[in-house]
């Protein structure tokens, strides 16, 4: 430390500099790189039930239309163009939605965006969400992909 007096007045400079040192900051940046590799592939699955969920509510929608089909026609209806619904516009599911005896089918669009970090092997690309419409329960097909229904 220097002091210069002058006068009245007493000045004290300091050699001291001011900042983090390099080991601090390589300190900080293995913290947030462990903090992101937990919670980056948490978040993109928390996504991917959010985009389960959304295939769950189309197909309960599909399901209530074809009862109203039914309570009208007597039967059911193979066909979704038949039905009084409108199927929201999505980017990451197929709309085309297939019915089958007592299944309503939709597809996992494999071009859509997002990652794939952490996920099981086969529900990388495509995937399925089932609803039976008698029993009202989900299933995904391939069996691994369970995680994203509702």
């Amino acid at each position: 430390m220097v002091y210069i007096e002058s006068g009245r007045a007493r000045i004290v400079i300091s050699n001291r500099q001011k900042g983090f040192t390099l080991i601090e900051l390589l300190v900080v940046l293995i913290i947030i790189g462990v903090l992101a590799s937990v919670g980056v592939p948490r978040y993109f699955k928390a996504v991917e039930r959010a985009r389960g969920s959304e295939a769950a509510s189309i197909l309960s929608a599909v399901a209530q239309a074809e009862e109203r089909y039914y309570q009208r026609n007597g039967v059911y209806t193979t066909v979704t163009e038949n039905l009084d619904v409108d199927l929201p516009a999505t980017r990451f599911y197929l709309n085309a939605i297939s019915i089958s005896d007592n299944d309503l089918q939709i597809q996992r669009n494999s071009a859509s965006q997002g990652s794939t970090l952490g996920w099981p092997a086969g529900c990388v690309n495509n995937y399925n969400v089932i609803m039976n419409m008698v029993t009202r329960i989900y299933s995904a097909v391939p069996v691994n992909c369970t995680f994203v229904l509702p």
